[in-house]
């Protein structure tokens, strides 16, 4: 890659329901690509009608990223401890007790599901026009946000995969400032870092999670913290876009990425 990427904060392995590849695949493409630094972020949701409830094996977790920390750590690749929370506001107390249970380096936030509603299943949208469907997801995401207890909000426009070939093609952030800007000054107040993810540059809508406009916003609110991660289910996918989310970054003002370890604010890498 010619632009040199210091993490890609969000990736899975067949530890999250939704993958089948192993984590030494995914980890061989990170030295392959010269990415210095992963997480894994498997899966773990509680919402009962979710694909991976009661999927989520921490223990089998721990036990596998241990030996690839082994295998890759001669070959200069530092692997952290993530995990993708779904919903954790609406069960906070159980994830607590895994999440403070195992020594996790990060912990993303998502919100998959609002008002009891899967927000990748057209009937969310279908039965609603498309202010109100951002004004519902944003509200719910800032009350999630709000509540804290992770350390990055993952994707947070997650709806437009979805939304946008319901909607005319059509997606964009600049229509839903007002309710985009509370869930940033959630961001701001509880210490969490907003990331770029590049999943949807490989979908329909071809936009990163934000865009530009979002992170500007974010930025002359006074933010300070950002992460990064493509959101790969695949080596192929690893590191993906994530060039392209730097440029954001850059031209929204910011000139360094935030670390993690042991659930905190590790350092400010300079891009």
């Amino acid at each position: 890659m010619s632009t040199r990427i210091p993490f890609d904060y969000h990736m899975h392995s067949n530890f999250s329901c939704d993958c089948h590849v192993t984590m030494e695949s995914m980890c061989a493409e990170a030295v392959r690509k010269n990415i210095p630094e992963i997480a894994f972020t498997e899966h773990f949701d509680r919402v009962r009608n979710g694909m991976c409830f009661d999927r989520y094996d921490a223990a089998g977790f721990f036990k596998e990223l241990e030996k690839m920390r082994v295998k890759f750590a001669p070959q200069g690749l530092t692997i952290k401890a993530g995990v993708e929370v779904g919903e954790i506001h609406l069960n906070r107390a159980e994830v607590n007790a895994v999440l403070d249970a195992h020594p996790y380096d990060l912990v993303l936030g998502s919100l998959h599901w609002a008002g009891g509603e899967n927000i990748f299943e057209r009937p969310y949208f279908q039965k609603r026009d498309h202010q109100t469907a951002a004004r519902d997801y944003f509200a719910e995401l800032a009350e999630m946000v709000d509540g804290g207890g992770f350390t990055i909000m993952s994707h947070m426009d997650v709806l437009k995969r979805t939304g946008y070939g319901v909607y005319n093609n059509h997606f964009d952030i600049a229509e839903y400032e007002e309710y985009v800007r509370p869930v940033f000054a959630a961001c701001i107040r509880r210490g969490i870092a907003p990331e770029i993810n590049t999943s949807a540059l490989r979908m329909p809508v071809n936009q990163t999670h934000p865009t530009l406009e979002a992170i500007r916003w974010y930025k002359e609110m006074g933010g300070e913290l950002l992460s990064i991660g493509s959101d790969s289910h695949s080596p192929v996918q690893l590191g993906t876009g994530l060039d392209k989310a730097i440029q954001i970054a850059k031209d929204a003002g910011f000139t360094h990425l935030t670390r993690y370890a042991a659930r905190k604010v590790q350092d400010q890498v300079e891009i």
